[in-house]
């Protein structure tokens, strides 16, 4: 089953030519409970790191509505934004297409934790730890 939903550029409006893809992961999730979906999107090119990082927030959010409209429930789907983090280079002429994507990975509950666990010392990991990033010293 495919795990890809491209987007227009510079939109997170979920074309209706993916419907059925969403249903049948709908499905799959409806019929494995113990499985979970990890919804990751993707862009690249223009704009800024912030421009980049909120359009894959909501092209990840765009699918997971879409997931628990055709049947998903919410507490199997997390999503996130790799905005331009990783980019799919060698696609050739579909590399535009390809970074304009939402992946749909599946995974177990322990896998998902691991996934979205940040790195010790990154800003994010420090925000999950004390609330908010470090103090600059001196």
């Amino acid at each position: 089953m495919a795990r890809r939903v491209f987007f227009k550029p510079d939109s997170h409006e979920l074309q209706a030519e993916f419907l059925p893809l969403i249903q049948a992961h709908a499905d799959y999730l409806r019929e494995n409970p113990e499985r979970f979906a990890l919804v990751s999107g993707h862009t690249w090119g223009t704009g800024s790191q912030r421009y980049c990082w909120l359009i894959g927030e909501r092209r990840s959010r765009a699918v997971a509505r879409a997931l628990i409209r055709a049947g998903a429930r919410a507490s199997q789907i997390t999503g996130h934004s790799k905005g331009s983090a990783t980019p799919v280079l060698d696609e050739g002429s579909k590399a535009p297409l390809y970074r304009r994507r939402a992946n749909i990975e599946y995974c177990s509950a322990d896998e998902l934790a691991a996934k979205l666990i940040p790195a010790p010392g990154a800003p994010a990991w420090w925000k999950a730890v004390l609330g908010s990033a470090p103090l600059k010293t001196a």
